[in-house]
């Protein structure tokens, strides 16, 4: 736990002074960020502090930012595991049982079902991108419902994000108006995680991916 904390914190470090560094190159600089959102999510590096950076930095446009970044990323994902790295990936996604049962099923609902593993979050987002790469489902279906099912996540960091952020910049007064809003932002994010996770969790179940 510790060795993951410490290594959570240095990715934060980075993406934050990664953040910095694209903020004052403008819409280049956006570019940029955006690629570099791709390229993390293809080597399992976690995408949360990148998308509180841009909430951080950025404000609200922050949510476009990383939204169009998560995004391409699933795509460049997807594609990969169809393509030049399908072999590699498969043999990885072999040693996750959850991962194999998931598309033992989506031929049934492939929309529906990767709408809700990217609601729930019950598979590490990369790992998410490649199986379903791996998987039947169809390249519509993916797209639609990642199109979809990464709107709440990309929302709720950016504006925790901001949020933070606008609270170190304000006086006593605002600031702590600031971290209230902080509070009510995480409070939301825990709340609306347990609900669509309790949900997916059971809608899976009934499509015969998780056990009852």
């Amino acid at each position: 736990m510790s060795l993951f904390l410490i290594i959570m914190d240095e990715i934060t470090i980075w993406a934050d002074s990664f953040a910095i560094i694209t903020q004052n190159m403008g819409g280049f600089g956006v570019l940029l960020f955006i690629v570099m959102y791709i390229v993390v999510v293809q080597f399992f590096i976690p995408i949360t502090p990148f998308t509180l950076a841009a909430g951080a930095l950025y404000g609200w446009w922050g949510i476009l930012i990383a939204y169009s970044g998560a995004v391409s990323a699933a795509l460049v994902g997807f594609l990969l595991a169809r393509t030049s790295l399908r072999q590699k990936i498969q043999k990885f996604c072999e040693k996750r049982p959850l991962a194999k049962a998931i598309d033992n099923v989506l031929e049934k609902g492939g929309f529906r079902l990767v709408l809700l593993v990217r609601l729930s979050g019950i598979l590490p987002f990369t790992v998410q991108n490649y199986c379903f790469g791996l998987s039947k489902v169809e390249g519509r279906s993916y797209f639609f419902a990642t199109l979809i099912g990464l709107v709440p996540g990309a929302v709720i960091k950016v504006w925790i994000g901001k949020v933070g952020m606008d609270a170190l910049h304000m006086n006593d007064f605002y600031g702590f108006l600031q971290i209230g809003m902080l509070v009510i932002a995480l409070l939301i994010s825990f709340v609306m995680l347990i609900y669509v996770g309790k949900l997916a969790i059971r809608e899976l179940r009934l499509a015969g991916v998780l056990d009852a």
